[in-house]
């Protein structure tokens, strides 16, 4: 089976990225991380596309799907993100 990610719409997260390096303030939890590539990437990924594949965060990007897995299942157990 697939799994497409998405942006928790109820996490209302904000986050500013600079130097390889994203600081992402998650508003119910109120806890502020600071996270570094390849999370950061991911996260602006989001603006460009509502739900996506690891191949598809993978094609054209820095990063292969190896590498994107795990961060995409740590951002989804800090609430950030969701299977969809």
């Amino acid at each position: 089976m697939i799994h497409r990610w998405n942006l928790n719409t109820r996490a209302e997260l904000s986050f500013r990225s600079w130097d390889g390096e994203t600081v992402v303030h998650h508003l119910l939890s109120n806890d502020t991380h600071r996270l570094a590539e390849p999370a950061g990437w991911i996260l602006g990924r989001f603006s460009a596309s509502d739900a996506l594949t690891v191949d598809q965060f993978a094609a054209g990007s820095p990063y292969d799907t190896a590498d994107l897995t795990p961060v995409l299942q740590a951002l989804g157990e800090l609430g950030y993100i969701q299977r969809c």
